[in-house]
């Protein structure tokens, strides 16, 4: 199991697929990413500074419905709003999420 608590960057790998990893493929295969101490705070600026942009760019939602761009939208921002929530609450503060920019 995962460690509870993390004092530095640590490196993580996963399966991509819940098969045998083969020699040939192996880079495709398996995930590896880093967790810093404050995975949480680190998952929010990514949504918000990464994704957010990416999924509200007309550019992107050109093949998209306005229903499905509106809906997309209106999750992703209740996603990021829950997790600025669920980071005040760790720390013992109440918070009211930020709107998106």
């Amino acid at each position: 199991s995962p460690p509870t608590t993390l004092k530095s960057v640590h490196l993580f790998l996963t399966k991509a697929e819940s098969k045998p990893v083969s020699d040939e493929f192996y880079r495709s295969e398996i995930i590896q990413g880093d967790l810093t101490s404050d995975a949480l705070e680190h998952m929010s600026r990514v949504a918000v500074e990464v994704y957010l942009p990416l999924l509200t760019n007309e550019k992107n939602q050109d093949q998209w419905s306005e229903m499905v761009a509106k809906d997309v939208t209106e999750t992703f921002s209740e996603f990021v709003a829950n997790v600025q929530i669920t980071q005040g609450n760790i720390l013992g503060t109440t918070t009211l999420p930020l709107p998106p920019q």
